[in-house]
C-alpha cells in the first residue's frame, strides 16, 4: 500500500465531518507542496496544530514527519507510474486506450488461466478449511479479499485481513502452527516488508501461501505454497490477482459453504 492509498484508507474509514478526516482532506489536496513544507506549515494549511500533524504521521506508521514526508515526495516523484494501469510504452501512439487496457488485461487473464492449476487451488481451499485462523496480507487493494474473508467467517473460523505493513507485522505476532497466512504481492509495490513478514509468520510457527506475479520474489522459495502469474508491472497486474482470488472464493465456497 502507498502512502497515498494508506491515507485514503483511513479518510475514507473516517466520519466526513471529523477534524481527522478534514486534515487528510487538506494533506492530499497538497501533495505536490508537501515536500517543500515544515511541520508548522503543513499544520497552517490544514488549520490544524503540528502536534495533530505529528500524531497523524505516526498513526500511519510514520516514526515522525520526516519519514512521512519523504514518502509523499518519494510517490510524487513515481506518480506516473503509480497511477498509469499499464506501461506507457505497451500504448502505441494514436491507440484507443481502453482497447489497449482490455487487450492487456485479457492476455494476461488468459495466461493466468493457462498456467492456474485447478487443484492445488482446492488444495489452498482445504488448507485454509483446515487452519484455525487464517490471515489476509494484501498489497492489491481490499475487494476479492472481503469476499474471502466473509466466507471463512461463515464458515466458523476467524479471517483478518490486513493492508498496512506494521498491521500486518504486528499479526505475526498472535500466529501458530495451526495458522495460515495468504499473502498477495505483485511486483508492481515496491519496498515492502513481505520478506520480513514471511520470516515472522514462520518464527511463530504459521504457514504462508504467495499470490505474485513475480518470479524473481524472495518469499517465494520460503513459502509453503505459492502461485506465480504474469504481469506488466503496473497497476493492472493486481487485477490479476484479484481474479485468481476470487477463483479461490468460488472454490472455497464450492468445497464447504454450499452444502450449508
Amino acid at each position: 500500500m502507498t502512502c497515498v492509498e494508506n491515507m485514503l484508507a483511513v479518510y475514507n474509514a473516517t466520519p466526513a465531518d471529523s477534524m481527522l478526516s478534514a486534515i487528510i482532506r487538506q494533506i492530499l489536496m497538497n501533495l505536490k507542496k508537501v515536500g517543500r513544507m515544515t511541520i508548522y506549515e503543513l499544520a497552517d494549511t490544514c488549520f490544524t496544530s503540528p502536534a495533530s500533524i505529528s500524531r497523524l504521521v505516526k498513526k500511519l506508521g510514520y516514526k515522525n514527519y520526516s519519514y512521512f514526508q519523504k514518502d509523499i515526495v518519494d510517490y510524487m516523484s513515481k506518480y506516473e507510474h503509480h497511477n498509469r494501469l499499464i506501461p506507457r510504452e505497451n500504448i502505441p501512439e494514436n491507440a484507443d486506450l481502453p482497447d489497449v487496457f482490455l487487450d492487456t488485461l485479457e492476455d494476461l487473464l488468459a495466461k493466468m488461466r493457462k498456467r492456474m492449476d485447478k487443484q492445488k487451488v482446492q488444495k489452498l481451499a482445504r488448507a485454509i478449511h483446515d487452519s484455525e485462523k487464517i490471515g489476509v496480507y494484501s498489497y492489491t487493494g481490499c475487494f476479492a479479499e472481503i469476499f474471502l474473508q466473509s466466507d471463512i467467517f461463515v464458515s466458523g473460523k476467524i479471517c483478518d485481513v490486513f493492508q498496512q505493513e506494521r498491521d500486518m507485522i504486528e499479526h505475526t505476532k498472535v500466529l501458530t502452527p495451526k495458522d495460515l497466512v495468504i499473502l498477495l504481492v505483485p511486483k508492481c509495490v515496491y519496498g515492502t516488508q513481505a520478506d520480513k513478514a514471511i520470516e515472522d509468520i514462520h518464527k511463530h510457527g504459521g504457514k504462508v501461501c504467495v499470490i505474485t506475479d513475480s518470479q524473481h520474489f524472495n518469499g517465494l522459495k520460503k513459502a509453503e505454497m505459492s502461485f506465480v502469474f504474469d504481469g506488466v508491472m503496473h497497476s493492472i497486474d493486481m487485477l490479476v490477482l484479484q481474479t485468481f482470488l476470487c477463483v479461490l472464493v468460488m472454490e472455497y465456497r464450492r468445497m464447504f459453504l454450499d452444502e450449508v
